[in-house]
């Protein structure tokens, strides 16, 4: 597994999904400086840190990801993964939805997320990627997503958190990664102590989230055609290629659909002071 991923371009940008953890075209790791930029497939418990990434893979009903004021790190179960000093910015968990059985055709997520001084302090993005790979040797990443953002897109609120969606595709080696973006909710009031149990799902008809409450009230819900982006800057490259029937963008959109893994980044995070994200009772599969 590899990832990749540019900087979520953080004021052009988009998914931090990639910048997350392997610096783009290959990065050192932990085990490995063979720049072969992740873990070696089939490694249940396995970190891998890049230059300022922490990447951790392997089945966990827990992931915390945060700082603590003297270490970054990522936790899953039993494992810590941390790395001291506050250079460390990009940290991600990858975990696997298993194989579909026949007829099944929708990847599910649901987990409990509860944020400590995250929102208060971070001006980032924090991906949540279904239908997610990562690809040896270059800057590709893929997966169908929900984001929370602080800004940089076309939610109107830049003075606090908003939800979107996002559809990216890898380029692999050939190309740069292109991927549609869009609000799917201006400033929900995301909070830090606050449980929040979430959903989503991805399949051929798109995207789907719900998040609700402590008290069982229904913060954010929605869904998208993953192929219909607003016409923008930032979108055009991804809207060309998928009206392209015979573009190689086209022909990877259809296969992420098989992929398998999920993932959890939180992207360029502002170690100023400490903060964190757990997330607890993770499940995930296929319908």
């Amino acid at each position: 597994m590899t990832i990749c991923i540019k900087k979520w371009r953080q004021a052009a940008a988009l998914l931090a999904v990639g910048s997350a953890l392997a610096g783009c075209g290959g990065g050192d790791s932990d085990d490995d400086d063979s720049g072969s930029g992740g873990p070696p497939p089939g490694d249940p418990f396995h970190a891998w840190y890049g230059q300022n990434r922490i990447q951790a893979s392997g089945p966990a009903r827990t992931v915390e990801i945060g700082f603590d004021g003297a270490s970054s790190y990522v936790r899953r179960d039993g494992y810590n993964h941390a790395h001291p000093g506050v250079r460390v910015t990009d940290l991600s968990y990858i975990g696997n939805s298993g194989a579909p059985a026949a007829g099944q055709t929708t990847q599910w997520l649901r987990f409990a997320v509860r944020g400590d001084g995250y929102f208060a302090t971070q001006r980032g993005h924090l991906p949540i990627g279904l239908n997610f790979a990562q690809y040896p040797n270059s800057s590709g990443v893929e997966a169908r997503i929900i984001f929370f953002s602080h800004g940089g897109w076309d939610c109107p609120s830049q003075s606090s958190f908003s939800i979107y969606f996002e559809t990216r595709i890898s380029g692999r080696t050939e190309d740069a990664d292109i991927a549609g973006v869009k609000c799917a909710h201006n400033a929900p009031g995301l909070r830090d102590g606050v449980w929040y149990q979430v959903e989503m799902s991805a399949n051929r008809q798109g995207i789907a989230y719900a998040i609700t409450g402590e008290d069982g009230r229904v913060v954010s819900t929605g869904s998208t055609d993953d192929l219909n982006y607003p016409l923008s800057d930032w979108n055009r490259p991804f809207l060309l290629q998928m009206g392209n029937p015979d573009s190689a963008f086209r022909a990877r959109y259809i296969a992420l659909m098989q992929n398998r893994e999920f993932a959890f980044v939180v992207a360029t995070a502002n170690n100023a002071r400490p903060w964190s994200m757990t997330f607890t009772e993770i499940a995930s599969g296929w319908r």
